[in-house]
């Protein structure tokens, strides 16, 4: 039997400052796994991939803290479980393990699309929270070719995260203020989704790593085409969802395309054109994939399986 600490990154009060987000004790249970006489350590974060993470209030980043924490752990009795698709190894542990289904899990349990329509009026939608270097390109690139006005674009500018910069960069609302977001990024905003045909997404993270967050699915579960921009590699998004058995629409998309280029191009299609192109049947066997994912089961395998 193993012990488990879960969430270690989520310790504080959550603030718009990101070195405040986090104190400096990401294991507070530490010593009742040691009391516990428990041989076996497992270090389950499903909700953040951030490696080596944020740098806390000491200095040091998560994976620092944690690692000082376990400096009397042999890292062969740890196991470390990450939504983060591209770690395979961490200081404190000698096995990590994946878990990429934390959001999937929270999106099925919204409110989504019963059905699916091609009764569309709109090209494309993409929901933006906090400001970030490839959301403030996307967003300029709208604008220079006048795409927001007649499709679902915003930027609320949430969490700044520590961002900063000296470009000026216009704020969009639709269905929800940036307070509002704050609250709830999680529910569907359903007239958009069954309006609009393709999803932009600007994934959580612009670094190299995958890490699939509701941004990734929402279009899946409510019967839309989608394409990546916000990320350094889209391709890898693209290869693990593929893995999974995701299907990708290319009789419409060019996936190996500059995103935004890919963008520009689909909106010049007409509606009519975009509804001969599209696959009803991709769409419905990607939704029918993500519906049968069994996220409890894969996870409880992870935590108490033979694996570990």
């Amino acid at each position: 039997m193993s012990f488990i600490i879960e969430n270690p990154y989520y310790r504080a009060t959550p603030s718009q400052n990101l070195p405040d987000l986090f104190c400096d004790n990401p294991l507070p249970n530490l010593d009742e796994f040691i009391g516990s006489k428990q041989d076996k350590l497992i270090i389950f974060e499903p909700w953040e991939a951030d490696i080596p993470g944020p740098v806390m209030k000491s200095g040091k980043t998560v994976i620092e803290c944690i690692t000082d924490q376990l400096k009397n752990i042999d890292t062969k009795n740890v196991t470390f479980i990450t939504p983060n698709l591209d770690c395979n190894s961490v200081p404190f542990a000698d096995k990590v393990l994946h878990y990429p289904y934390h959001f999937l899990d929270i999106q099925k349990k919204q409110d989504n699309l019963t059905g699916m329509t091609f009764a569309r009026k709109k090209h494309f939608c993409s929901f933006n929270g906090a400001i970030k270097h490839k959301r403030i390109k996307f967003i300029k690139f709208c604008e220079e070719h006048d795409l927001i006005k007649d499709n679902y674009v915003s930027l609320v500018g949430t969490y700044d995260h520590g961002f900063k910069t000296d470009e000026k960069v216009n704020l969009y609302t639709l269905d929800k203020s940036a307070d509002e977001v704050r609250a709830d990024d999680k529910s569907v905003p359903l007239d958009i989704m069954k309006d609009s045909f393709l999803n932009i997404i600007n994934e959580t993270h612009e670094d190299e790593h995958v890490f699939f967050t509701e941004k990734t699915w929402k279009p899946i579960l409510n019967f839309q085409i989608f394409l990546y921009y916000g990320v350094s590699d889209p391709s890898r998004y693209y290869e693990e969802l593929q893995n999974m058995g995701f299907q990708l629409y290319t009789e419409i998309i060019d996936y190996n395309n500059d995103p935004l280029q890919e963008l520009l191009k689909f909106t010049k299609l007409t509606i009519s054109e975009i509804q001969q192109k599209i696959s009803p049947s991709k769409l419905m066997n990607n939704r029918r994939l993500a519906e049968s994912i069994n996220c409890n089961d894969i996870k409880t395998s992870l935590l108490y399986g033979k694996s570990i």
